[in-house]
């Protein structure tokens, strides 16, 4: 707005002599502040009811970006009658989705009960009146820089999206475009739904999908509206702006994080150290 010349000012929060720190700054990247709050109306988190200390977690990494996070208590589809709902699913024929698969395309109660819990929240959102939400799975990764990368990525597209993945489970990369340009267009191989947001456009439509019940979420409902109604509006910020802990203790499905980096383009240097070992009670080392 008419700013010619900035001045900006590095401070050394050390004790040490100064010379001991010069350094040159090769380029300086500016960009209009989008914060997340000011994106989307709500943040919300699935969360299992015995997994709150995960929860946790996402509420101290919300308040390092400010951000104003709610706890949306996932349906476990472990439990009745959603299990018993989700074994009839499995008697069922087979669809041409799981005859590429090989097999029943939602083939854990887990899934089943993840496509509930998210129709719950676009109700919930739509109910509100929300023009935008963010959803967030319980394992997500804030970048050291998520800040300034949504601020990129939000001051380029404005207000031409309906679908924005802050992160992405990017399984081939041949059909990808990769440009200067801080996201590419998701494809048929782009999966993950673990840090997404969506705007009210798509809300009825994604609940309409899901209400099929015959698919898992990201590659079924979410797929549907990003091929579909919103191609050409849907985006995944790149380099990933969050990731998922894959590591997770405990967990059948636990998987290890470098070597799922490499495969979907997650570079973990721009992420804290250690999160695949966080934890809310203290460490004793001896």
């Amino acid at each position: 707005n008419g700013i010619s010349q900035i001045r900006v000012g590095i401070l050394f929060s050390t004790v040490s002599e100064p010379e001991q720190h010069e350094m040159i700054i090769h380029n300086l990247e500016l960009s209009r502040f989008h914060s997340l709050n000011s994106i989307v109306d709500e943040s919300y988190v699935l969360n299992l009811k015995e997994d709150f200390d995960k929860y946790d977690l996402c509420r101290r990494q919300g308040e390092r970006i400010n951000a104003n996070l709610t706890r949306w208590e996932a349906i476990d589809g472990n439990s009745s009658p959603h299990f018993e709902d989700w074994s009839k699913y499995m008697q069922k024929p087979w669809s041409d989705m799981d005859k590429r698969l090989g097999r029943k395309s939602i083939d854990k109660p887990g899934a089943w009960g993840y496509l509930l819990s998210i129709k719950g929240i676009f109700k919930d959102a739509l109910e509100k009146g929300h023009e935008a939400i963010a959803i967030f799975d319980d394992d997500f990764v804030f970048s050291k820089s998520f800040d300034h990368g949504l601020s990129k990525v939000i001051e380029i597209l404005s207000d031409n999206w309906e679908v924005l993945y802050l992160g992405a489970s990017q399984w081939l990369w041949d059909n990808v475009s990769i440009s200067n340009l801080p996201y590419y267009v998701p494809d048929k191989n782009t999966n993950g739904s673990f840090s997404v947001i969506y705007k009210k456009s798509v809300f009825r439509e994604i609940i309409r999908h899901i209400e099929r019940m015959d698919a898992p979420f990201d590659a079924g409902p979410l797929r549907e509206v990003v091929m579909g109604s919103a191609s050409g509006r849907s985006f995944v910020a790149y380099p990933n702006l969050v990731i998922a802990n894959l590591e997770k203790t405990g967990i059948r499905e636990s998987r290890n994080q470098e070597e799922f980096a490499k495969r979907f383009g997650w570079d973990l240097s721009q992420f804290p150290s250690g999160f695949t070992t966080w934890s809310v009670k203290p460490t004793i080392l001896r």
